[in-house]
C-alpha cells in the first residue's frame, strides 16, 4: 500500500455520488475513500457508471485524489430522471440539480413530474440503481473477504442496498445519512400522499433498525433519527474539511475594489433571505455579491429588483479546486440555510471549507442550530435569523470597516477547527468499523 503498511481489512463503500460527479455530495465518501487506508482499511467503492448517471455537475479532477489501491466498481442503473425530463419537455441535465435550483418557477408539467417523483419512485428517483448495485455488491462479498459495508445517502435508496446485503449475508453495516430522510423539507415539493409518506417512513425505520451503526452529520439530525427507531449504535461524524484542498497562502481580495461577499455552491430559493437583500442594499455600491454555482432564478431576480444588479456577479458551477480558490479570494462568505423546521441540523461540508480558508462567515439560518454553534466555537463567523436585516447589516459593516482600516479579518481558531480535519473524522470512522466488525 502507498499510504499505510498495515491492512486490517477491506471496506465496501456504496454511494450513488462519486467522482466524476462533482459538487458537495461527493466530498464525504471521496474523503473517506482517500483516507481510510491511513487507518488500515482498503476501500472498494461501489457506485454508478457515469453513462447511466443523473449528475448535476461533474468534476473529473477529483479522481486524482484517490490512492491507486482504492478500487471503484461501477454499475448500470435505470434512470427515472429521463422520464422526469421528458414529461417537462426538457433535457435530463436541465432537471438534475440540487434543491430545484435550476428548475425555476414550476408549471403544471413540472408539478406533475414532481408528483410522480415523490409518489412513484420511493424512497427517491435513484431507486433504479438499487438492483444493479445490490447485485454488484453481493458478487464482491461472495468473492472477497470484507469486514464492513457502508452506505451513504442521499439518495437514501443507497441504504436499501446495505439493508439487502445485511439480510442476505449478515455483514456488519454502517448507514450514513448526510441529510434527513422521510421528514426532510424538500419532500413537500413532491406532493407526497399520506400513503407515500408512510411507505417512505417505513423504509427509513427498517434501515435504522437493521444497521449495526447509524451516522449523521449533526447532533440535531441524530436526535431525530434516534426518536424514530431504537438504533443499535449512533455517531455524529461532521463533514469537515481537507487541509490538502486549501491553498497554502489564501489569495487576498483585490484591494482598492469593492468588498466581495461570495456564495459558493447551490443557492436554492428556500435558502434566500429578503432581509439579507435589504441589508446589502443599505451598503450601496461598496459591496460586490459573487454567486458561484447553481443559483435559482428567483434569487437573482430578488437582488436585481432591489437595484443590486450592478453589484451582482454570477459564475456557473466550477470544479472543486476552483471553488476553494473562489472562497479564498472573497472578503466574506455567505452561508444561507434552508427555511425549515429541520434547519437546526443542517451542517454542510461547505461550513468547514468556508472556515478553513480564513474568511468571516455570514450565516443565515437558525441562531440556535448546529452550524451556528460551530461558527461560535471556532470564532469564524455568526449566524443570523432569516429576518434579521439589522444584525446582518451590522456584521457586514463591521468587517467592511476592518478592511478600510487595513485590519485583516480574524480567521477561525485553528485548534478549534482541527477536530473537523477530514483525516481525523475518517479515523473516527475507522474505529467504528473496528468495533462493529469485531463484535
Amino acid at each position: 500500500m502507498t499510504q499505510h503498511s498495515h491492512v486490517i481489512g477491506r471496506a465496501m463503500l456504496i454511494t450513488y455520488y462519486f467522482p466524476p460527479a462533482g459538487g458537495v455530495s461527493v466530498q464525504r465518501m471521496l474523503k473517506f475513500a482517500r483516507y481510510l487506508p491511513l487507518y488500515g482499511y482498503l476501500p472498494t467503492v461501489v457506485t454508478l457508471d457515469p453513462r447511466y448517471a443523473a449528475y448535476g455537475a461533474t468534476d473529473t479532477a477529483l479522481l486524482n485524489q484517490l490512492p491507486p489501491e482504492v478500487r471503484i466498481v461501477r454499475t448500470r442503473a435505470w434512470d427515472p430522471f429521463s422520464l422526469y425530463a421528458r414529461v417537462q419537455g426538457l433535457q435530463k441535465k436541465d432537471v438534475v440539480s440540487t434543491c430545484f435550483a435550476s428548475e425555476g418557477t414550476p408549471g403544471w408539467k413540472q408539478e406533475a413530474a414532481r408528483w410522480i417523483r415523490g409518489n412513484v419512485f420511493l424512497p427517491d428517483a435513484r431507486i433504479g440503481w438499487v438492483p444493479y448495485a445490490t447485485r454488484a455488491a453481493h458478487r464482491l462479498l461472495r468473492a472477497e473477504d470484507f469486514r464492513v459495508v457502508m452506505t451513504s445517502g442521499p439518495p437514501h435508496s443507497a441504504h436499501l442496498v446495505g439493508s439487502a446485503l445485511k439480510k442476505r449475508t449478515g455483514i456488519p453495516w454502517i448507514a450514513d445519512l448526510r441529510d434527513p430522510w422521510s421528514d426532510y423539507y424538500y419532500n413537500r415539493f413532491f406532493h407526497q400522499s399520506g400513503l407515500a409518506g408512510f411507505i417512505n417512513a417505513r423504509l427509513e425505520r427498517r434501515v435504522l433498525l437493521r444497521a449495526d451503526a447509524v451516522l449523521s452529520v449533526s447532533e440535531s439530525i441524530g436526535r431525530r433519527l434516534r426518536a424514530k427507531a431504537p438504533v443499535r449504535r449512533y455517531e455524529t461524524l461532521y463533514n469537515g474539511y481537507d487541509p490538502n484542498d486549501i491553498p497554502e497562502v489564501p489569495q487576498p481580495a483585490k484591494r482598492g475594489g469593492r468588498f466581495v461577499i461570495a456564495h459558493v455552491g447551490t443557492y436554492a430559493e428556500q435558502r434566500h433571505s429578503e432581509a439579507f437583500v435589504k441589508a446589502v442594499s443599505r451598503l450601496g455600491t461598496e459591496v460586490e455579491l459573487r454567486l458561484v454555482g447553481h443559483v435559482h432564478e428567483s434569487v437573482v431576480a430578488s437582488f436585481r429588483q432591489a437595484g443590486l444588479g450592478g453589484s451582482l456577479v454570477t459564475i456557473p458551477h466550477v470544479p472543486h479546486r476552483d471553488a476553494i480558490a473562489q472562497m479564498a479570494r472573497a472578503d466574506m462568505l455567505l452561508l444561507p440555510v434552508e427555511r425549515s423546521d429541520l434547519n437546526t441540523g443542517i451542517v454542510s461540508g461547505k461550513v468547514f471549507e468556508y472556515l478553513s480558508v480564513g474568511k468571516p462567515v455570514l450565516g443565515i439560518g437558525s441562531p440556535g442550530g448546529d452550524a451556528a454553534s460551530i461558527l461560535r466555537e471556532t470564532g469564524g463567523g455568526a449566524m443570523f435569523d432569516h429576518e434579521d436585516a439589522q444584525g446582518m447589516h451590522a456584521f457586514m459593516l463591521d468587517h467592511i470597516q476592518q478592511v478600510r482600516d487595513g485590519r485583516p479579518a480574524t480567521p477561525a481558531d485553528k485548534q478549534a477547527l482541527s477536530k473537523y480535519d477530514r483525516r481525523i473524522v475518517t479515523r473516527r470512522l475507522a474505529r467504528i468499523m473496528d468495533e462493529i466488525s469485531s463484535q
